[in-house]
């Protein structure tokens, strides 16, 4: 009987010390800014809205949340940047990583998930 209340004891210790606490908020994502390139050029096959961002000896793509997306549309429209339809332009950018991944579409029906960013600011360098 001692040896059933031991192995119980012990179960349930486990169970309680293994849960998680949701009570305790999440760090602060850092603001990070660097120069990126706005890239938007799916009519040609290539993907929809994203930016590459230089990370000395490789790039890195990040997809903008899509709170973020209409910003960046709104952002390409009035600086005269998206008037072909295609785009890829040096902007300046402060940014969050969400943690999170987002799907962006590319030609030929393909997906392609990437890390997403929520766009904090853009501007022209």
């Amino acid at each position: 009987m001692k040896t059933i209340a031991i192995i119980f004891c012990l179960i349930a210790g486990a169970v309680w010390t293994c849960q998680k606490t949701t009570d305790i908020e999440p760090a602060a994502a850092e603001v990070i800014e660097k120069k990126a390139i706005l890239v938007y050029e799916l009519p040609v096959d290539g993907c929809s809205w994203h930016f590459s961002i230089d990370n000395g000896d490789e790039s890195s793509r990040f997809a903008p949340t899509e709170a973020s997306e209409k910003k960046v549309r709104e952002f390409a429209e009035k600086s005269n940047l998206f008037q072909t339809g295609l785009m890829r332009a040096e902007v300046k950018i402060r940014y969050q990583i969400t943690g999170k991944s987002r799907t962006i579409e590319c030609g030929f029906g393909a997906k392609v998930p990437l890390e997403e960013i929520d766009v904090l600011d853009i501007a022209l360098p």
